[in-house]
């Protein structure tokens, strides 16, 4: 009896022709059937492989979809740090708007004067600065 040289071996790539989905090979024993998302046994990759329902992809092939991934990661990264930035904006502009009419209105009670002028001026800036 002639043994079939494998065509992958463990730790190889192969991608579902179907779907697209890539999946690792591993031993017979620790994948479960085809229909497993991300392993296929040794023995069904070969098999499948040789009817041509799956293909061996290659280290280049794996380090180009890396490297699209880290490029997605990095500008997910960015995105994030854009809206954190814009974020804090409108909370300085909010901040701000708060500060301006806390102002007004103590410009207002001062040119009125009267009693109680300092403790209105006093109370207000405190409420302006806790942002109530």
């Amino acid at each position: 009896m002639i043994k079939k040289k494998n065509l992958v071996e463990v730790g190889d790539y192969v991608r579902r022709k179907k779907d697209g989905a890539v999946m690792i090979v591993t031993k017979d024993e620790e994948a479960t059937l085809y229909v497993d998302d991300d392993r296929i046994g040794v023995t069904d990759a070969n098999f499948y492989l040789e009817h041509g329902a799956i293909e061996k992809v290659n280290n280049e092939q794996i380090e180009k979809v890396v490297k699209y991934i880290k490029y997605i990661i990095e500008n997910v990264e960015m995105l994030n740090n854009a809206l954190d930035y814009a974020l804090r904006v409108a909370e300085i502009e909010e901040q701000n708007k708060r500060y301006r009419e806390a102002i007004r209105e103590c410009i207002e009670r001062m040119d009125e004067g009267g009693t109680g002028t300092r403790s209105f001026v006093y109370e207000k800036l405190i409420e302006a600065l806790e942002g109530e």
